[in-house]
């Protein structure tokens, strides 16, 4: 199966924009920001006025007594818990920053891992291709030398069996690159018919500070937490302190032969009887600690994956440049250098077919070995520099 339609080369920067300006990716960050943003305006406001009328009529001696309020109240927090309110709802708009750059990485650490497993798809499609094609065409041949006599009906048989093997796995590979490049289209929206790139990554990767790590935006998140479940103790602990209420209004009194008004003033105290904030406080310090000990151990598994991701990029590059060193560099469209001397080998009479298509599947998989450890590598990388933001 051959790819004929013109080449449009997608690489790992375009392919990460494209993931990063999708529409509905945008349409969620944006949804989380206005979220936190919506809950932060409507946190720690003040109390709404209450405005009130009473209008009280009673039969007395030679009439009705008609007595006649208009008053206007505002309930007052003098402790300041509605200023912490407003302090920690700005403590969690930080943590939904922080997670909205958390997501972002994980977008371009998803976005490079597709692309990298659609490079290593089309590159391992790509070389068996070109093993079956060199397959068919020696078997071509050695069909022809049968029919004329000079070679081995068993060995033309047995070269047609083994193309006939490689026809379903062709088809195979096939299929998996067009359902990688699919995953790939879902997160870029880009059309594109082949990937340019290097699939074992050039730069080597080295042990960052742990002040880096520290700036993780998980350890962001963590930090936006700890500092709003301590500002929502604070603020439960200040609710021992009773709400205030002042009333400012006016009364009419109208009785039977007399008439009067004059101004009211009124004084109300809150009870912190029944619920004082003495539980809420101490749930909010609970929270914080426990947040406390979650920051910590993120800060060490951050750094033990740091570690490890080091440790497996290193391992994986080495092997795919020692089995490069070995033939497994070659370009696709080219035999190494084993299978090269095996033909010569086969055509001069030395080793027998079955010798020579041991050395095309040797080639083949020391081939196929490099570029999964090439991916291996470029995972390992991957997942280090979502680590580190680089």
């Amino acid at each position: 199966m051959a790819f004929s339609t013109p080449a449009l080369a997608l690489s790992e920067g375009d392919a990460v924009k494209q993931a990063l300006r999708n529409s509905t990716f945008q349409q969620t960050l944006s949804a989380r920001e206005q979220q936190a943003q919506g809950e932060s305006r409507a946190t720690g406001r003040w109390f709404n006025p209450e405005i009130s009328y009473e209008r009280e009529s009673l039969d007395v001696p030679g009439g009705e007594s008609r007595e006649t309020t208009l008053s206007l109240s505002q309930r007052f927090n003098l402790a300041g818990i509605k200023r912490l309110e407003r302090a920690a709802a700005r403590h969690h708009v930080d943590a939904e920053a922080a997670r909205t750059t958390l997501l972002k990485r994980e977008r371009v650490a998803q976005t490079r891992a597709a692309f990298y497993q659609a490079l290593m798809a089309e590159q391992h499609y790509a070389r068996l291709d070109a093993l079956y094609s060199d397959l068919n065409q020696l078997s071509t041949s050695i069909q022809a030398r049968a029919e004329a006599g000079d070679a081995s009906r068993y060995d033309a048989m047995r070269i047609a069996r083994e193309v006939a093997i490689y026809v379903g796995r062709r088809l195979q590979l096939a299929s998996h690159l067009q359902a990688e490049k699919g995953r790939l289209e879902v997160l870029t929206g880009a059309d594109f018919s082949t990937l340019e790139g290097a699939l074992l990554p050039q730069n080597d990767i080295a042990a960052s500070e742990e002040d880096a790590l520290a700036l993780h935006p998980l350890i962001a998140v963590y930090d936006a937490q700890i500092s709003r479940a301590s500002t929502q103790a604070t603020a439960a602990g200040r609710q021992r302190w009773p709400d205030m209420t002042l009333s400012l209004g006016r009364k009419d009194v109208d009785e039977p032969g007399f008439e009067t008004d004059g101004h009211v003033v009124a004084l109300g105290m809150e009870l912190p009887i029944g619920s004082n904030g003495k539980h809420q406080a101490a749930a909010s310090r609970s929270r914080a600690d426990l947040l406390e000990a979650e920051r910590q151990l993120a800060v060490q598994q951050l750094q033990a994956e740091h570690t490890a991701y080091i440790e497996q990029f290193q391992a994986n590059k080495r092997a795919s440049e020692t089995l490069a060193r070995h033939g497994g560099d070659s370009d696709a469209s080219e035999e190494g250098a084993l299978v090269t001397t095996a033909r010569a080998a086969y055509n001069a009479g030395e080793i027998s077919i079955m010798a020579l298509l041991d050395a095309y599947r040797a080639d083949y998989e020391l081939q196929e070995r490099r570029l999964e450890h090439a991916l291996a590598a470029r995972q390992a990388y991957i997942q280090w520099q979502q680590l580190t933001g680089k």
